[in-house]
Formats: C-alpha cells, sequence, structure tokens
C-alpha cells in the first residue's frame, strides 16, 4: 500500500539467543521467570511505544525523517553494488553499462536527498516552534511524508514470477542465499534475485534462461531508478511559499 510504518520488538543481543526460542516451552512461565522477571523490558517497549505515538500525536508535522531514508538508501545501493559484483554482474551486462547504470542511480539519490534535506529542515523547524507555517503549508508536507513510500510501490511487482511482492525496496527473500537478516528481508528484490537467478542459471549451463534472468535484472534497475526518480517529484514543494 505505501504506507510509512514502524516496527518494534524486543531482540536478544547479536549472534546469541536462548535455547528455547520458538520451542513448544516458550510459554508465559517462561518470560515470567527467565525471560523478562519483573517485565521491566517489556514496560520499557510499552513506554517507548506510548511516548512515539504522542510525539507523532503532537507534532503539526509528520516526524518522518527523510534525510536519514535518503542516507539508507545510499548504503543500500553501496551494498546492493557491492553483491552484484561479488556474483559477477558488471561482466554479464558490459562494465561500462554497469557503471553508467550505478552512477545514474546514485546521481539521482543524490538530488532525492537535496530535497530530502530541504524538508527535513522545514520539518524540524516547525516542530521545535522556530519556524510557523499556515495550514495549506502543514497539509503539503504532511501530504508528501504520507505518499512518499508509494513511489517505491509498482503494481507489476519487482518481477513476473512475484507480481505479489511489489516494494522495489523491502521484500521478502524467496531463497536463504543473499538475505538480509534472519527473517528473509532483502534489499531490492527486483535486481538481486534475478541476479542470483541469473547465477544459479548460468552455473547449471541454462543460457537461455540465463539471459531472461539478465533481462529481469536490467529491468529492476529501471524500476528502481524510476521510483527513485518519482519520490524526487513527490518531494517537490514548488508553490510552498507562495
Amino acid at each position: 500500500m505505501g504506507i510509512p510504518v514502524i516496527d518494534m520488538k524486543l531482540e536478544s543481543a547479536p549472534l546469541y539467543t536462548y535455547m528455547l526460542y520458538h520451542t513448544m516451552y516458550e510459554i508465559p512461565w517462561l518470560l515470567d521467570n527467565f525471560v523478562d522477571q519483573n517485565y521491566t523490558a517489556l514496560m520499557a517497549v510499552g513506554q517507548l511505544w506510548l511516548e512515539i505515538g504522542r510525539d507523532i500525536a503532537d507534532s503539526l508535522i509528520i516526524p518522518f525523517n527523510l534525510h536519514d531514508y535518503g542516507l539508507v538508501l545510499f548504503d543500500f545501493v553501496d551494498r546492493m553494488d557491492q553483491q552484484l559484483e561479488h556474483i559477477g554482474i558488471p561482466n554479464a551486462i558490459g562494465t561500462k553499462t554497469y557503471h553508467i547504470v550505478m552512477d545514474n542511480l546514485r546521481e539521482a539519490l543524490t538530488r532525492f536527498q537535496v530535497v530530502a534535506n530541504i524538508i527535513q529542515q522545514i520539518t524540524q523547524s516547525v516542530n521545535t516552534g522556530h519556524e510557523s507555517i499556515s495550514i495549506k503549508q502543514a497539509e503539503m508536507l504532511n501530504k508528501r511524508m504520507q505518499t512518499i513510500e508509494r513511489a517505491f510501490i509498482t503494481e507489476q511487482g519487482i518481477y513476473p514470477e512475484r507480481t505479489e511482492f511489489r516494494h522495489l525496496i523491502f521484500t521478502s527473500s524467496s531463497s536463504n542465499s543473499i538475505i538480509d537478516n534472519d527473517y528473509g528481508i532483502l534489499l531490492f528484490g527486483g535486481i538481486l534475485e534475478p541476479a542470483l537467478q541469473w547465477h544459479n542459471a548460468l552455473s547449471m549451463g541454462n543460457l537461455n534462461k540465463a539471459k531472461y534472468w539478465l533481462k529481469m535484472l536490467k529491468i529492476g534497475f529501471a524500476k528502481l531508478h524510476y521510483g527513485i526518480e518519482s519520490a524526487i517529484l513527490i518531494l517537490d514543494i514548488n508553490g510552498y511559499y507562495d
């Protein structure tokens, strides 16, 4: 749907979990006696939830941090670049072509960061009381905060075999080879999964299938670039100061 959401959860220390995790013995008694005896951790998460809800409700402008979004997108693209180079995609589509595609993505993200920073500065000034705005201006900003995520939703799906998955940046992985975490969250699934499928097909000597997945990968690049450009247009505040 392209609606921004927040996910909060309790996590154990990195690379560590308790032995009864996801077993039939993980029952309320275990929580009461071992995991969170005084419920201090659960209370802390609940209090944080309430404070975040209060902050959002009391803020004139929805306090989504578009500046940070731009930064993590840059980081995601860099990580994707490393994975694609490891698989051998630059040689498959041509090193020059590959670098042009990646340069175009980064250039688009630079422009995204510029418009995101402008809105972020206005939002911070308004919500801290340093700048006053009209109802029209508040509606303009909040509308952009609410619709920015829809720029990364593709109606046709990330590729034909996974039409039910429509988010260009975040999706679940159909394999365990290139996932980002233990729960199978994959970045840029419309690009990385076709890349892996291409690699597997090539390894098995299926050139026709390899050619098909290489085509899907190129389409994935185009969809991602289009999504970034759409996000830039959504964030445009032309007429804000009229």
